[in-house]
């Protein structure tokens, strides 16, 4: 099997030990509760901890196997102060345009938002909220940059070229996500933090500009400032002052992320 098709192999069973996880927990929900693993299995799949634990065994096996399979180490490496501030505000402001896409796509399609949507935008308290932040912040940011561009963009590039390791990995990370709609806008993050990895060669960025595009709806709530098409339910157009404010964040801060790092080749 080439690499490529390690690669393919290594997020299907991402994917299915998320999901076999799920199951997991369902089965033992249905026992302990007397219900159908049907609706035990509905309930599981909008609760966020059961969602982050998922994630974090299925990518983790994936991300484990992927070191035996590619004979590969991952160093994740401090950076300057800059750096972090700097990818921080890229993620930041590429949350904008990457809920637009998702948006258009949600709009062509006539597909409805993905049930845990109103889970992360409206937690029913702090605790809830907290598990919310730990699940999207934390473990989905760090599995999936560990997976996708600490091992899978590297070891690509080194077999196949820039242009593989970029669209071959960021089309998979947008199909992972699943949902219809997030696919397209997931598909261009991959192929954002894809060439941010390649240019600067530390994984630690693309961790903290992941994070930070996944916080912005927390950190600005409906109940603080109401963006449409970014903290509120349904499809709608990001404002434009909004669209064109993160997007030239964002450019102005991976300018910054170049300048203030040297170029390395992995």
């Amino acid at each position: 099997m080439g690499r490529l098709g390690q690669a393919v192999s290594l997020v299907v069973l991402a994917g299915l030990g998320t999901l076999g996880v799920h199951a997991a927990i369902a089965a033992g929900r249905a026992l302990v509760v007397g219900e159908p693993w049907a609706r035990a299995a509905a309930v599981v799949a909008q609760q966020p901890l059961a969602l982050g634990l998922a994630q974090l065994f299925g990518f983790g096996f994936a991300f484990a196997l992927g070191l035996r399979w590619m004979d590969q180490q991952v160093e994740v490496r401090s950076v300057p102060r800059s750096v972090v501030l700097l990818a921080i505000a890229a993620g930041l402001g590429l949350h904008f345009p990457l809920a637009e896409l998702s948006n258009l796509a949600q709009m062509a399609l006539g597909a409805e938002p993905s049930p845990l949507t109103a889970r992360f935008l409206q937690p029913a308290s702090i605790l809830d909220g907290a598990v919310i932040l730990l699940a999207v912040v934390v473990i989905a940011p760090i599995t999936e940059e560990l997976l996708f561009r600490g091992l899978l963009v590297p070891e690509l590039h080194r077999t196949y070229g820039r242009t593989v390791a970029v669209l071959g990995t960021a089309l998979l990370f947008g199909l992972v996500h699943g949902h219809a709609p997030a696919v397209l806008a997931a598909t261009f993050a991959g192929v954002v933090l894809a060439l941010l990895r390649l240019r600067v060669g530390a994984l630690l960025p693309c961790v903290l500009v992941h994070a930070a595009s996944n916080a912005l709806p927390f950190l600005l709530p409906a109940a603080l400032v109401t963006i449409p098409g970014v903290n509120t339910l349904g499809a709608a157009h990001v404002p434009l002052p909004w669209l064109l404010g993160g997007s030239a964040l964002t450019v102005a801060a991976m300018f910054g992320l170049l300048r203030a790092t040297p170029e390395e080749t992995l």
